[in-house]
């Protein structure tokens, strides 16, 4: 069906941070050259999609490079520890740009022109309240931690590659407006490019509604 109902996938969990950051590898690295920036990322899960995809002329999103959950927890931590201290905010911003770089690069060199959009930052507005959801990326980098992944992912990503900002439940007015204004901030005070926002389709019968939605 893909050649008529459809013509681009998004897998769920094969490329999320936790499929593709090898915290043993990553935990070698370290002690080997004592660069706590180090990352290791490994792509056995997606490769036979990204095959697949390839073979058959199907566009694939990318989902997700930075998301508060389904981030090993170690990923945060000294030494990939997660008995050891939180990293500084410069080791994890050094962690972040090397793990979005190698997964960018490396998809790209491998398959080119197969993967034509990233989320870049997943679910980062908050549910109510606060304009963010707090996270160890907020906890470790700062609420600026996503001007930083887009400015990473716009370094490294292909020309041809669109980048987004996803979330769920945006056609909740209220959370709808903390993204919007959100991505307006990014934009207009940090000049950060956000080529769209994704809205997770998480609808049924009872709800969102049309007008929501529109």
């Amino acid at each position: 069906f893909y050649g008529t109902q459809f013509n681009i996938f998004t897998y769920g969990n094969e490329m999320k941070p936790d499929s593709l950051i090898n915290i043993a590898a990553c935990k070698t690295a370290v002690r080997k050259t004592g660069d706590e920036t180090a990352v290791e990322v490994k792509f056995a899960r997606c490769i036979p999609l990204l095959e697949w995809a390839a073979q058959n002329g199907v566009k694939v999103h990318g989902h997700t490079l930075i998301w508060h959950s389904q981030t090993p927890e170690q990923f945060f931590h000294e030494g990939y520890n997660s008995t050891s201290p939180l990293c500084s905010r410069e080791v994890m911003l050094g962690r972040m740009e090397n793990y979005i770089r190698q997964v960018l690069t490396w998809t790209e060199e491998n398959y080119p022109g197969v993967i034509v959009s990233w989320d870049v930052v997943n679910e980062a507005a908050a549910d109510s309240g606060r304009q963010l959801r707090q996270s160890n990326w907020t906890k470790v980098v700062g609420e600026d931690f996503i001007n930083r992944a887009f400015e990473y992912a716009r370094k490294y990503a292909a020309p041809h590659v669109k980048l987004f900002y996803n979330d769920y439940n945006a056609a909740d007015p209220a959370k709808r407006d903390r993204i919007f204004n959100m991505v307006k901030k990014m934009k207009e005070e940090y000049g950060v490019r956000v080529d769209g926002i994704g809205m997770q389709g998480h609808y049924n019968v009872f709800g969102p509604t049309p007008e929501d939605i529109e």
